[in-house]
């Protein structure tokens, strides 16, 4: 009797420890999903965000950051990169409406430089003109004086 009771407390023990296995391998099962979709779920996001924000330019797009853990800081960090990049777009944007304000008004006054420009150039011609004219005259006169 104490022979068939030993053996049944060796198979209640082998039962014990199988469910216990069991029980212990569930559990870590159960929380290793649970803890890779934790962190999984995040990174996911924030790398499709990234990849839209890469083929789109669309750096309004934004990864919603909920937890407070290094994937929410690091989703975090990454909006705020964007905010800046955004910020930078739209500074490039202003200078480079400005700068084609600034050809504009350069054109213009080189337009309006030239304009004042063509009438003292024929002035100028016209200046020349008279010395060459006067000048012919003055060799002309010159060669009557030396004749006469």
């Amino acid at each position: 009797m104490a022979t068939n009771q030993l053996s049944q407390a060796r198979q209640l023990e082998t039962r014990l420890a199988v469910i216990s296995l069991l029980v212990s391998f569930g559990i870590s099962t159960s929380l290793a999903l649970y803890t890779s979709r934790h962190i999984t779920r995040p990174l996911l996001q924030a790398s499709q965000v990234a990849q839209q924000v890469s083929e789109t330019n669309n750096f309004n797009l934004r990864v919603s950051t909920v937890n407070r853990d290094e994937v929410g800081i690091l989703a975090h960090s990454f909006n705020q990169l964007l905010n800046r990049v955004q910020g930078l777009l739209n500074e490039q944007q202003q200078d480079k409406q400005q700068l084609k304000q600034y050809s504009r008004q350069l054109e213009t006054t080189v337009e309006q430089r030239t304009a004042e420009l063509i009438p003292k150039k024929q002035d100028l011609k016209a200046a020349l003109q008279y010395l060459k004219t006067t000048q012919s005259q003055l060799i002309q006169a010159e060669k009557m004086s030396g004749l006469g």
